[in-house]
């Protein structure tokens, strides 16, 4: 932030990072997110997320959250990668399902996508995480899909 003469008094590193975490786990990039951006502090965190992603590709480092978004990027662009951890993973058990984000469903669906052999177990009303980016939805819109779901 010092880098973008941003005064960590008016805008504190914790709440840019928790930002930028939700932004990833929403699956939108540091290109994409100034788009996003309303407000003073929207248009703080699309600076600091873009010189923050270059900082970690400088030192070819991810964070948390790049693990997910990453790994979906690299299944997106290369389906035969995606075939080989299909093939591996055919069967999917995924706990608290409830509090998943965008990102955990994304991916979730891309690796059962070819067998649809996935067990999820979840209470939309036990969500907790929203604040970290969990979405309840992703359980409650499970029917539509996998239309031949079982629920027990």
């Amino acid at each position: 932030m010092e880098q973008l003469d941003i005064s960590i008094k008016n805008y504190h590193p914790n709440a840019i990072l928790n930002a930028i975490s939700d932004a990833k786990n929403e699956l939108i990039s540091e290109l994409d997110y100034p788009q996003y951006a309303n407000g003073t502090f929207a248009k703080i965190v699309a600076k600091v997320y873009l010189v923050y992603q270059n900082i970690l590709k400088k030192n070819q480092a991810l964070d948390f959250d790049d693990l997910i978004s990453r790994t979906i990027k690299l299944f997106e662009k290369n389906p035969e990668v995606l075939t080989i951890y299909q093939e591996k993973y055919r069967y999917l058990l995924i706990d608290e399902y409830q509090d998943t984000n965008r990102a955990q469903y994304v991916l979730s669906k891309l690796l059962a996508k070819r067998y649809r052999k996935l067990c999820v177990v979840g209470d939309a009303s036990q969500s907790i995480y929203s604040w970290r980016g969990a979405d309840y939805r992703n359980l409650t819109n499970l029917k539509n899909d996998y239309p031949n779901l079982k629920i027990f």
